[in-house]
């Protein structure tokens, strides 16, 4: 074999070693990533569970589907990771409500995280089989320049035919290394793109001219810009609707860098990872559901806080109004003063048990799977309001039909007392799971000085009306892992959004 052919193989195995390597660090990177993202949501998924199900270890092992669950005496302040038989567990303390410590064992690796880490142990291996390769080649590359220098090369016209033959014979054997060489990096690009394809996050390459090299499907569900149109395009025209992320991006100037961005109704986590010389890998994770989700739970604790705030006040009043009125009825004097006074401390109790009821933690009596599009159009019917569905209304949800019906039932009665005759259904689903549904009337509207306050308990523009439906409404929608808000009203009618986060 000619000193040529063994130099050029020597390249080919140099460059297959460091494309090898990079893609090795590219797999360290989402690793990393999966298993930060994994311990947040085990982490939520834990906190949701306690305020659910309190310190109740079977109903929480159950709910959450967790390895192992226990009280403990001694609360560890941060979570380890544990290795056992080859299985890597995720460990952590969480305080309950009552002060009992909770300590939650479970598993850390996906199937996403499995899968990620056979394919590092295939290219390990192949990395290490090719560098054993380079150092051969190498080895025998100095042999045969050290065996050249003894030997006298032949002159004159037989040279030059061997010369000939011989570099023939080299070019067909280069172009056969050449061919599956070809093949080899086809195969190994179609790995990583499978790879990047699943991954459930923005994956953006820019090269060193800030020039887009690579953008995955996810990316183009996030930013409504398709591959084609946004490779060699700069940020500036990918993103222009999304200014926050661009001006992040050009803050990072070649440094590792993560934050969430908010960017209009949208939140994003964005990291930006420099990879030299290549350019810099950008992540973008949209977490704009999951801060909500959180900010239900939040809500959720603190309506549960004031409950109980209610209920001890509500109590204390009503038994002072209670007194009140004993003493009243021994008035012997003024009956029409005594009457009013009365009338008013009855009136008062009922504003208090309402509130008391108001402030009671939900309860479920049976889930079912429900048709909401059936279950509007049979309220609607009842009331004799007319209904149209549009949208992708296959959808269906997991909740207390009692509940649920009572939403809408409070949502349709308020309709057809601000005189509407239609009801328009919107729906927007994805897969089985109902993610939201715009109701619009024709009724008469509410008032713009009313739009922040019809969710307060009480407030009503009825002249007979208690305050309480759409305050209840908000209530039941939260407590099912959903929000409700106005998103348009004015004379022409009234357009609710209700929204209904899939489970975990």
């Amino acid at each position: 074999m000619r000193k040529t052919t063994i130099i050029m193989l020597l390249i080919i195995q140099i460059v297959l070693l460091f494309f090898f390597e990079n893609i090795h660090s590219f797999m360290d990177v989402l690793l990393n990533k999966e298993s930060k993202i994994t311990k947040e949501n085990i982490l939520i998924k834990a906190r949701y569970s306690i305020l659910k199900n309190g310190s109740d270890i079977k109903l929480i092992k159950n709910d959450g589907g967790f390895e192992f669950v226990a009280i403990t005496r001694v609360f560890r302040k941060e979570p380890i990771e544990e290795k056992i038989e080859d299985e890597r567990f995720y460990i952590f303390d969480i305080k309950s409500k009552s002060g009992t410590v909770l300590r939650f064992r479970t598993k850390l690796d996906t199937p996403f995280s499995g899968t990620i880490r056979n394919l590092k142990g295939l290219i390990s291996a192949f990395v290490i089989v090719l560098g054993i390769f380079v150092l051969v080649t190498g080895i025998y590359l100095v042999v045969l320049f050290k065996r050249g220098k003894k030997e006298e090369e032949p002159t004159g016209l037989p040279l030059l035919q061997d010369y000939l033959t011989k570099l023939k014979d080299s070019e067909i054997e280069l172009k056969g290394i050449v061919d599956k060489q070809r093949v080899n990096v086809k195969k190994s690009e179609e790995i990583s793109g499978k790879v990047i394809n699943r991954i459930s996050a923005a994956i953006i390459l820019l090269n060193e001219k800030g020039r887009i090299e690579l953008f995955n499907p996810f990316a183009e569900n996030i930013f409504s810009k398709s591959s084609s149109f946004a490779i060699n395009n700069t940020p500036d025209e990918v993103f222009n609707n999304f200014p926050e992320v661009i001006n992040f991006i050009k803050k990072a100037h070649g440094v590792p860098k993560s934050e969430n961005v908010i960017s209009g109704n949208s939140i994003f986590l964005v990291e930006v990872l420099p990879i030299r010389p290549v350019g810099n890998l950008i992540i973008i994770r949209d977490i704009t559901e999951e801060r909500k989700k959180e900010e239900l739970l939040n809500s959720r604790k603190n309506f549960m806080m004031l409950g109980e705030m209610t209920a001890f006040l509500t109590h204390e009043i009503r038994n002072s109004l209670g007194v009140i009125f004993g003493y009243s009825k021994t008035f012997k004097g003024e009956p029409e003063k005594t009457g009013k006074i009365n009338s008013e401390i009855i009136f008062l109790t009922e504003m208090m048990e309402n509130f008391l009821n108001f402030s009671k933690p939900l309860s479920t009596t049976r889930i079912e799977e429900i048709n909401v599009e059936e279950l509007i159009s049979s309220i609607c019917s009842e009331n004799g309001i007319n209904t149209k569905i549009s949208g992708d209304s296959s959808g269906s949800i997991k909740s207390d039909p009692n509940l649920i019906r009572s939403v809408f039932t409070n949502l349709v009665l308020n309709a057809k007392e601000a005189g509407a005759t239609i009801i328009k259904a919107d729906f927007t689903s994805r897969g089985d799971k109902l993610i939201k549904l715009d109701i619009q009337d024709d009724g008469k509207g509410i008032q713009d000085t009313d739009l922040d306050k019809v969710w307060y308990p009480f407030f009503t523009s009825k002249p007979k009306g208690t305050g309480m439906g759409l305050a209840i409404v908000k209530k039941i929608v939260n407590f099912m892992n959903g929000e409700i808000n106005i998103i348009k009203s004015d004379k022409k009618g009234t357009i609710f959004r209700v929204t209904f986060y899939p489970s975990n």
